[in-house]
């Protein structure tokens, strides 16, 4: 289970030695689902892929920033000694630190126990942009 909680939506955040339950994502993405019904609907957004290539840190370029990215390792959030390979980023922070945003897309890191670059791995990810 996660042992702390973002402040602002109390999405369930998670440390190296949390115990990983993907009730608690699905928790997220309620929770996440709920907000962004709330809000205008001037957000777009743009589903890709990438492969890993195993290098520390890689940019992925969306050629614009975005406000949010959720990434996840095709096959799921295989969860096995302690290792995360998926994540979601805002402009706030990353929930989990595997993952900045940039000014043209977002940086992936693959190091310790985050995995979001790893070779070989294919991942999937959603970019949500503000329009205004």
């Amino acid at each position: 289970m996660s042992t702390n909680k973002t402040q602002n939506y109390q999405l369930h955040s998670w440390t190296p030695q949390d115990e990983f339950h993907l009730t608690e994502i699905n928790e997220n993405f309620t929770a996440l689902d709920t907000v962004l019904s709330v809000l205008p609907r001037k957000l777009e957004a743009v589903a890709g892929s990438y492969t890993g290539n195993g290098a520390a840190s890689r940019l992925i370029d969306l050629g614009k920033k975005p406000v949010a990215v959720f990434t996840e390792r095709v096959g799921g959030f295989r969860h096995s000694s302690n290792m995360v390979y998926g994540g979601l980023a805002t402009r706030q922070a990353g929930l989990l630190t595997a993952m900045v945003l940039s000014d043209t897309g977002f940086t992936v890191f693959s190091q310790n126990y985050m995995q979001l670059n790893e070779q070989g791995s294919s991942y999937n990810y959603i970019a949500f942009f503000s329009q205004e």
